[in-house]
């Protein structure tokens, strides 16, 4: 999504930024085992030098792994070098966006250095995060994004705009049934909202691969 690519940018680029070159392909590579292709693309953008600022909480992101078979659990790891507000959200390949962080356990949460992610509250809990694949498509393959933000100060609109991806009763899984129309673009206006100066972001990859490709794959090498 362009308008996000521009604020990931923004966010290590020490001020703001002005797309003056639209994105062009440099290179494309079929990955047949993925069953996807891959793209690199190649922009140029201008920084406005009169408007330097930066959060700069120095995050990072650690997944446990990046290829997932439907079920297993998935752990994050988050890091801050600065007492932050963070916001986890999960993007699928249809571009929905899950609010993971707050949630209805940890609803204020701060992060000063570390946080696991289910969080020891959590975990304590019961709830896990599970990978599963989304119904509604296809591919053998899916790629999931998330999104690590972190705040100066809390920010309602990334709480009360987007669904809290963890079900607490029935009523809330009928509620997961039906596709949001929450869409990743909307991430990137409530961050324009928000303002360079008052947020950093981060994001990562990982593949959901379904049980039915695995087991060809493993044919195919024997």
């Amino acid at each position: 999504n362009s308008k996000l690519m521009r604020k990931t940018i923004q966010t290590m680029a020490l001020g703001k930024v002005k797309l003056v070159e639209k994105p062009s392909i440099i290179s494309a590579e079929t990955l047949p085992q993925r069953g996807i292709i891959c793209v690199k693309l190649k922009a140029k953008f201008e920084i406005d030098k009169s408007q330097f600022y930066r959060s700069n909480f120095g995050l990072k992101m650690i997944l446990n792994k990046k290829e997932f078979k439907p079920g297993e659990e998935l752990k994050v790891y988050l890091y801050a070098q600065k007492k932050c507000y963070p916001y986890l959200f999960s993007v699928d390949a249809e571009g929905n966006v899950y609010r993971l962080l707050p949630n209805f356990i940890e609803k204020s949460p701060v992060i000063k250095k570390k946080m696991e992610f289910p969080t020891p509250k959590m975990q304590a809990s019961g709830i896990s995060l599970v990978v599963v694949p989304n119904p509604r498509s296809k591919s053998s393959h899916q790629v999931e994004e998330l999104i690590f933000i972190c705040t100066r100060k809390k920010e309602n609109a990334l709480y009360d705009l987007f669904p809290e991806a963890f079900v607490m009763n029935e009523e809330s899984l009928k509620k997961l049934s039906i596709p949001f129309p929450i869409k990743v673009e909307k991430l990137a206006e409530i961050l324009e909202q928000i303002g360079l100066e008052n947020y950093e972001m981060i994001d990562d990859f990982y593949w959901v691969v379904k049980e039915k490709n695995i087991n060809k794959i493993k044919n195919k090498n024997k």
